[in-house]
């Protein structure tokens, strides 16, 4: 099945960078950047002006401090669907109603080298702010019939801030990484969850990454990561009951009220998975020949897809049975 989520979109892109690199001294070095951008789209141009910013400074030839600043725009917006059933996300552009988004970032590094630069570990620390995000209206739904431009609401802020520990080692037969990732992720419309500030589908809380490389010799070495990310947020029905008539009558078998608390109030299971790899190499007269064995997801962990609303038969003892609805997760 084909759907068409608008008509065609004919667009012109202009960019323009021009940045320096500046070294104060050799402790200080700092990096200019500007970035004008021009889209038009139906006859409407949405043009901006970028700055950016970054410096280093080298405190002693161990540590040093990174700062940074970024003011940028992007002319395409990321469209999820965060109720139960399949996930879904398109990718649509902005148009003459909907603007281009806008955020702004900064960020915060410490950096240190030890051993010789045998070991290195970082922490940032970041801060971004977005403006005229847009979002699916109360209700709608991404497969379905009709403009896309008919179901959102336009004009959202969010923010995303953080903290990401990095630690390497780079020498040596056995090398490789972890990575760390404590984050934030919120969302606000005017007519979404009665304008308050809700969890981003992608607010993942805690991200980590393990990465082991391993040389044996010259000939055989393997490979090892392990990855492992808080669930996505999703939208979850708090209750349902049947709806009656001012009689006090149930409509219909099929009538129902669905109470909702608020938007992506529910986190999937988290997400995680080991990789192995092995690598077994020969030199030959033409170059070098390599067999390579892996596998994904070693121990099969069935990681979350989406979760479904199923009914749930309780039967009683006169024969009767009453009706529940219970969430399956599927993998």
């Amino acid at each position: 099945t084909t759907f068409d989520f608008s008509e065609s979109l004919y667009t012109h892109d202009n960019y323009f960078y021009i940045e320096d690199d500046i070294k104060i001294n050799d402790q200080l070095n700092i990096n200019l950047g500007l970035h004008f951008t021009s889209f038009i789209v139906k006859g409407k141009n949405y043009k901006s002006i970028q700055p950016r910013f970054s410096s280093r400074y080298l405190i002693n030839k161990n540590w040093s401090i990174k700062a940074s600043y970024a003011d940028m725009k992007q002319n395409i917006h990321l469209l999820s669907n965060t109720s139960v059933g399949i996930p879904t996300d398109i990718w649509v552009p902005s148009t003459d109603s909907v603007s281009s988004q806008h955020s702004r970032q900064v960020s915060f590094t410490i950096n240190h080298n030890f051993k010789n630069n045998k070991y290195e570990i970082s922490l940032e620390s970041y801060y971004k702010k977005m403006e005229n995000l847009i979002s699916l209206s109360e209700g709608s739904s991404i497969i379905a019939f009709g403009d896309w431009q008919d179901k959102i609401e336009i004009n959202g802020e969010g923010r995303t801030y953080g903290l990401e520990l990095f630690v390497q080692k780079k020498k040596g037969k056995t090398t490789g990484w972890i990575g760390y990732t404590l984050g934030w992720s919120y969302r606000k419309f005017d007519n979404i969850n009665e304008g308050r500030w809700y969890p981003y589908k992608y607010d993942r809380r805690h991200d980590f990454s393990f990465v082991l490389s391993h040389k044996f010799n010259d000939k055989v070495d393997c490979g090892l990561t392990w990855v492992y990310g808080t669930g996505n947020n999703i939208t979850m029905m708090n209750a349902r009951y049947p709806e009656f008539s001012r009689g006090g009558d149930p409509l219909s078998d099929d009538r129902e009220i669905q109470f909702y608390s608020s938007r992506n109030n529910y986190r999937m299971a988290p997400y995680h998975r080991l990789d192995l790899a092995f690598n077994f190499r020969k030199k030959k007269k033409w170059g070098q020949r390599t067999w390579s064995f892996g596998t994904y997801n070693t121990y099969n962990r069935k990681n979350p897809y989406f979760i479904s609303i199923e009914p749930d038969y309780q039967y009683l003892d006169d024969g009767t049975y009453i009706v529940n609805r219970v969430a399956r997760q599927s993998s």
